[in-house]
């Protein structure tokens, strides 16, 4: 199963999850449980609303998993970063702001958020401009490895067996 096919299938199983919370939400019948229930199911609308219509815009998620799964190949500590940055550091920095600014703490919340953008900034400079990327995977390596996913879906475009690892230890 390709990435490109599996994408509709993680959004309707997103939207499958926010049916539970809402389920779940009737249950306990508070008013807080049931806006948070929604509010999960509207933002999984709107983000498929998003990504998902336009053509060129189903390509960035989908191009983004597959890199993670090139980086993930090279380096079995790629995707356990990935959740962690974007589950645990990115909501943490948030909240913290948003605390900071809550709180009538505008100087801390703007050092704060001042130094977030400045890192993220550093970060995305080192990456793209200084070749930060290819301290993990080398050029030669991340080139090999986009032929080869091309490669395959060409052939499952025109309906041939790809011949992956898994089906041949079968």
């Amino acid at each position: 199963l390709t990435t490109s096919r599996m994408y509709p299938l993680t959004l309707g199983a997103n939207i499958g999850t926010t049916v539970t919370a809402i389920l779940a939400s009737l249950a306990v019948m508070t008013h807080d449980s049931i806006q948070i229930a929604f509010a999960h199911l509207f933002f999984n609308i709107f983000g498929i609303l998003i990504w998902y219509p336009l053509p060129f815009m189903r390509k960035v998620p989908i191009l983004m998993a597959e890199t993670l799964g090139i980086y993930a190949s090279v380096w079995r500590l790629a995707p356990l970063i990935y959740l962690m940055v974007s589950f645990i550091g990115i909501p943490g920095i948030v909240v913290l702001i948003s605390t900071l600014f809550a709180r009538n703490q505008v100087v801390a919340g703007s050092i704060v958020l001042c130094v977030t953008v400045l890192c993220l900034a550093a970060v995305f400079l080192w990456w793209t401009c200084f070749g930060g990327a290819y301290r993990f995977v080398s050029k030669d390596h991340r080139k090999e490895c986009w032929e080869k996913l091309a490669r395959e879906e060409e052939l499952r475009r025109r309906g041939e067996n790809v011949q992956t690892p898994e089906s041949q230890a079968n």
